[in-house]
Order: structure tokens, then sequence, then C-alpha cells
């Protein structure tokens, strides 16, 4: 198995702006509305009293399911990831600690350090149920988004200011394309800040303390992507002055693709890839899906259809499916939609898959308790009906019923609070048992409303 995508070629030329899909944090967007109703889910939790800690422990507490074929497979995967790329996070023991009946994986990030005022509160949420339950943390994240979107997956932040990881050169780039960062850098940096006064020698000297420690096995890191899951890691630990599981990150497209490697090598297919390579599945989950966040738009020639072909300067292209290949926009076929050439592709890495496969994969099909912000409320429930509609003479009862049955998440992206700082800048001033206790004592009712209330009138349809 090769290590990810290691191919970049420096000076290359970027991707265009339209070659990947572009998150959404809000804001008007001249959308359509998503009637409250469409969520009976999140619009129970909005009628609840109950705190944000009382929620979790209510998951914590919830009796397991055992978990299916395809979860173990999944965590199987996991620890071997783990072990193959990133041996600083891997531990004895872990695949078995994955299993146990309260553990979750969180969806809802990019590839991205954590340390940011966008993503503190989903962070702090994982920190509070980790800490709760006493079980270990995934966050599976997308890391095939470009580094130019609104929450600086180039680099972190520090006492509200961008510092990049990476140079401009590669902003248009994603985490799994892109080369090392240079570590030491970052010092550098620090120095320029302190020096123009837009950071206190405290911050920067509690920064460059932190760096110092963690510098040589970030810089031993071969990829980027593997820089950023180690770096994730140690910005928890730091932070968050808890007694709670590690964080653990990894690109949901490397699992879904090694997943479904092993797949393509035992001949087993699951309902998935079973509708990928029959011709008439394979056009009505096209149809299916089309329009929806996450997934793909053919008409207007966004996102798409299940993977990324990656041409020979490492930049992620989209392929749609014409005939029995994909192809390019222009046309160029990249494979031929039948197993043996799939899993040639994905070995030589040709193509990865994107964020839809992987999610369906993950979240649909292998059905684990996993974490999702009121953007997944959204277009997980969208995706969910449409592929029960139309995929209902394709699949088993079973199949549909387990599709339907597939949790949509386990909570809502919660408004800022005044406890959780969110940038490298609390490694000064850590986030304490109280402060997120404070955090935890706040409304799931009112949380839950907030995130109602923003779909409605701020999430376009893809």
């Amino acid at each position: 198995m090769k290590h990810g995508l290691c191919k970049t070629v420096e000076g290359a030329a970027p991707a265009g702006p339209d070659d990947a899909p572009r998150p959404h944090l809000g804001g008007s967007m001249n959308a359509g509305q998503a009637p409250p109703d469409r969520h009976p889910r999140l619009r129970r939790l909005s009628e609840r009293s109950q705190s944000i800690e009382e929620y979790c422990r209510s998951i914590a507490e919830a009796a397991p399911t055992a978990p299916a074929p395809a979860s173990r497979q999944l965590l199987a995967t996991v620890a071997r990831q783990l072990a193959d790329q990133v041996p600083g996070l891997a531990r004895a023991g872990l695949e078995q600690d994955l299993r146990r009946p309260h553990t979750v994986v969180s969806l809802a990030e990019h590839h991205a350090s954590i340390a940011h005022p966008l993503t503190m509160s989903a962070i702090a949420t994982q920190a509070l149920y980790s800490g709760l339950s006493g079980s270990p943390l995934i966050s599976f994240t997308c890391a095939t988004v470009p580094l130019d979107n609104d929450l600086f997956p180039r680099g972190t932040m520090i006492a509200g200011r961008k510092v990049a990881f990476l140079p401009q050169r590669h902003r248009a780039k994603s985490p799994l394309t892109c080369p090392a960062m240079n570590t030491e850098d970052m010092s550098g940096k620090l120095r320029q800040l302190e020096r123009a006064g837009l950071i206190d020698a405290a911050t920067s000297a509690a920064v460059a303390q932190w760096w110092s420690r963690i510098a040589p096995e970030v810089a031993a890191c071969r990829l980027y992507w593997q820089q950023v899951s180690l770096l994730n890691q140690r910005i928890f630990q730091g932070v968050f002055a808890l007694e709670a599981a590690p964080l653990v990150m990894l690109p949901i497209e490397l699992i879904a693709r090694d997943m479904l490697l092993a797949d393509l090598d035992r001949g087993r297919y699951g309902w998935l890839d079973r509708s990928l390579f029959d011709p008439a599945a394979r056009t009505a989950l096209l149809r299916s899906l089309d329009g929806i966040r996450c997934c793909w738009n053919a008409d207007a020639s966004r996102g798409t259809f299940l993977f990324w072909s990656v041409d020979e300067a490492n930049r992620l292209r989209p392929v749609f499916p014409r005939g029995d290949e994909l192809t390019t926009r222009d046309g160029r076929a990249v494979c031929r939609i039948e197993p043996a050439a799939i899993h040639a592709a994905l070995t030589r890495e040709a193509l990865v898959p994107a964020g839809s496969y992987a999610l369906i994969r993950i979240a649909v099909q292998c059905r684990l308790r996993h974490f999702g912000g009121s953007l997944q409320y959204d277009y997980l429930s969208h995706i969910k009906r449409r592929l029960v509609s139309g995929l209902g003479a394709f699949l088993t009862e079973d199949e549909l019923r387990g599709i339907d049955q597939a949790p949509d998440s386990y909570y809502v992206d919660f408004a800022e609070h005044e406890a959780l700082g969110g940038d490298l800048g609390r490694l000064k001033n850590p986030i304490s048992k109280a402060d997120l206790a404070s955090f935890g004592a706040a409304s799931i009712g009112e949380a839950a409303r907030r995130a109602l209330d923003w779909i409605a009138t701020s999430v376009t349809r893809y």
C-alpha cells in the first residue's frame, strides 16, 4: 500500500478555482429554504431543556448496538493506517479501544489545524464527550478541500492572527496533495508577530516553547496531511487541560480508499460499490445525489462523482461517468468503471475517493455513531432520503432499511462560548475543566434552535 498522494511537483500550476468544491460557512446565499420539519431529530433537540453535558452523557449511556462487519473493518483500517502513516499517533490496543460501546467518530472538520475560532466549539464538544465517556475520539476529516477556504487549513491562528504553515503557492492544493511544511519557519514568524506588536511576549513564548517540543516529530512526517494529524493531537493535548482520550485524526478519503481496495481484493462488494459497477444502478445513483451538498452538480459541473482524478502535477480533477468510463470535463478517459481498473487507478494514485464516497461509506454504510454539525443534519438527511428513493429497485429491503436507520448526527454546531478561545494563544492559558463545564451547562435546545434557523435561512443546496 502506498503512503498517500505524494507526487507533488514543486512549482507546478495550481488547480483552477472550479476544480474542487468550496465550503460554505453561513451568511446569505440566496438559498432555497430548508424547513425545520425536514430535520425532526434536530427539531426534537431544540425542544429539550437539558444541558449540553447532559446530552453528551445520554449518548454515552445509550445502549450500544453490535458493530456490523463494515464497522469492524473500518476500525481495523484506522489502526493499520495509523501504524503505517502516522506512527506518532498509533498505540497498542487502539483497535480494541475503538470498539468500545461509547466510541463516536467526528465527521465535521476539514483536515486543518483545530486551533481556529470557527472550529473550537466542535472540538470542545468532542473533548467534553471524550472526558465524560472515557472513550477515544477519532476524527475523519475531509482532506480534498483546497487550502484557500475560510477555515484557513494552510496554517493556524495565533492571538487572532493567521500564521501560514505553507507558502501562498500551495493555496489551491488540498492537504492530500501538499508537500510537508518547513517547521523551522514558525520561530521566525512568531518573532515577526511579536516585533510588530501583533502578539504579546507571553503568547509568543508559550507557542515557541510548545513548538520547539513538537517540531522534531512534526518534521519527521513525510507528508503535510500526516503533519496535520500529528499536530492536531498535540494541539488538543496542549489547549485542553483535561484527562480525556487524545484526538486521533485521519483523512476520511484515505480510510475509504483502503476499505475499498480491501473489498476489491476479496471480490466483496457492499451496496455502494455494487451500485458503482452496475450501469443502471450507477445512473440512478448519479441522478439521486445530483445537486446535494457534499456530492455533485452535474449541470453546473461542480463537484465530482465519487472520486477525484489526480493528474501528473498532483492536482485534483473532477470526473463523471460517461458510458463505462470515468472521464474528466474535457472528455479525457481516466479509467474504466470496473473493479480491476478502479483498483489499479487507486493503487497508482490516479484516483482518490471523494468526500461523498467516503461519507456515504462510513456514515451510512458502516453506521458508527458519529458527531456532525448542522450542515450534516441537512445534507446527510437528503443523501439518505435520495438513496432510499433512487436505489429502491437495486437494493435489498434490509439494505434500504439500514440506509434509512443510519444516524444523522450527534451534535449541532454550538455557538462560540466566551470561555473557549479558539487559537494557539490558549497554550498559555489552557481550557480547564471549569471552562468546559461552563460550556457544557449551555442549553442543547437553544443551540439546536439556532442551527435550525441557520439551515432554514442560510444553507444553499449544492
